[in-house]
C-alpha cells in the first residue's frame, strides 16, 4: 500500500516547504537504506506490495495545487498501480474535523474512483488532529509552558461539530479558545482577559506551518501589544516546529495504516469496472458566545 499525505495547499511556499521536508524524515526514519518514492516495491511480485507500506514522497493538496485533488490522486493511483500497489491512502494533514474533510475531500476521492484501474482501491484515514495521540502530543508541547492564561489560537470553522472540537480541546488543554476566521476572536478574548487584571499572556497558534496566517497573526499580536501596553506575552511556534512532531505524524500514520491489519475506511471501494488509461497553563476558560 501506498500512503500519500494530503496537504492543504496555499500560495505561500513554506507550508509545502516543510511538508516535503517531514516526508522525507518520515521516510529516511522508516527505511533508512531504501530509496523514496514509488521505485521500492517491485511490479514482478505483487504479493509483497500488498504487504508493504510506502509512503509517496510529494504530498497531495486540497486547493491551490497545479491539478485539482483528483487528478492528482488518479495519477499517483496510476503509478503506483504500475509499480505494484494495489491501493492508496491519503493521510490529511488537517486539525479539524470540517468541510475540506468531511465534504471535499470524499468528493474529490470519489471523483478520483471513477478513473481507476480495476481492483485498485483508494482510501481515507481520519485526519491528523482529532487522534489521539496527536491531542496527547499537544498537551506535552504545554506541559513546560509558564502558569500566566494561555490561549489556544485555531482558525475555526463554519460547521458547528468542529468549533465544539475546538472548544473541548481548549477546555481540555486550561486554555480560552480564540479562532482567526469565525468568532471568538482574538482581540474580543484578549480585552476580556485584561479587563480581568491579566498582566501576562500565552498564545498558542493551533496551525501546522508557518505561513501568511502566522504572519497575520503575529501583526495582530504586535497590534494587541501597542493597545494593552501592560500586557506582556508568550507566543509559541507553530505545532511542526515543536519537538516530537515528526514522531507524532508517525504514529498516526502507524495506526490507520495497514502495516498492523486492514484499516476500515466507510467511505472506500475496490474500482470493479474495465481498467482506464493513466489521467493526467492554569487560565480559566471563557465560555464560548
Amino acid at each position: 500500500m501506498l500512503g500519500v499525505v494530503l496537504i492543504h495547499g496555499s500560495r505561500d511556499p513554506r507550508p509545502q516547504v516543510a511538508t516535503r521536508r517531514l516526508l522525507q524524515r518520515l521516510q529516511s526514519a522508516s527505511h533508512p537504506r531504501s530509496t523514496p518514492g514509488l521505485s521500492r516495491p517491485s511490479p514482478s511480485n505483487p504479493e509483497q506490495c500488498h504487504s508493504k507500506f510506502n509512503l509517496h514522497p510529494t504530498p497531495a493538496v486540497l486547493e491551490l495545487g497545479e491539478h485539482p485533488l483528483a487528478q492528482q490522486l488518479t495519477q499517483i493511483a496510476h503509478q503506483a498501480h504500475a509499480q505494484g500497489h494495489r491501493q492508496i491512502r491519503v493521510f490529511p494533514l488537517f486539525l479539524l474535523p470540517g468541510n475540506h474533510v468531511q465534504v471535499d475531500l470524499p468528493q474529490a476521492l470519489e471523483e478520483c474512483r471513477a478513473h481507476l484501474p480495476i481492483d485498485f482501491r483508494i482510501t481515507l484515514a481520519p485526519p491528523l488532529g482529532p487522534d489521539p495521540l496527536f491531542r496527547q502530543w499537544l498537551r506535552s508541547c504545554c506541559c513546560g509552558a509558564s502558569p500566566q492564561p494561555w490561549i489556544l489560537l485555531a482558525h475555526g470553522s463554519q460547521r458547528p461539530e468542529a468549533q465544539v472540537y475546538l472548544q473541548r480541546l481548549a477546555q481540555d488543554l486550561d486554555m480560552t479558545l480564540a479562532t482567526w476566521a469565525t468568532p471568538p476572536f482574538l482581540g474580543d478574548r484578549v480585552q476580556t482577559l485584561v479587563d480581568r487584571g491579566i498582566t501576562h499572556l500565552g498564545l498558542l497558534p493551533f496551525f501546522l506551518f508557518e505561513g501568511r496566517l502566522t504572519q497575520a497573526i503575529e501583526e495582530q499580536r504586535q497590534n494587541l501589544a501597542k493597545t494593552y501596553p501592560q500586557l506582556s506575552w508568550s507566543m509559541l511556534p507553530s505545532l511542526a516546529q515543536h519537538p516530537g512532531f515528526p514522531e507524532c505524524v508517525q504514529a498516526w500514520i502507524d495506526r490507520h495504516s495497514d502495516r498492523h491489519g486492514e484499516a476500515t475506511d466507510p467511505t472506500s471501494r475496490a474500482t470493479t469496472g474495465p481498467p482506464h488509461s493513466a489521467a493526467p497553563h492554569s487560565a480559566a476558560p471563557l465560555s464560548t458566545p
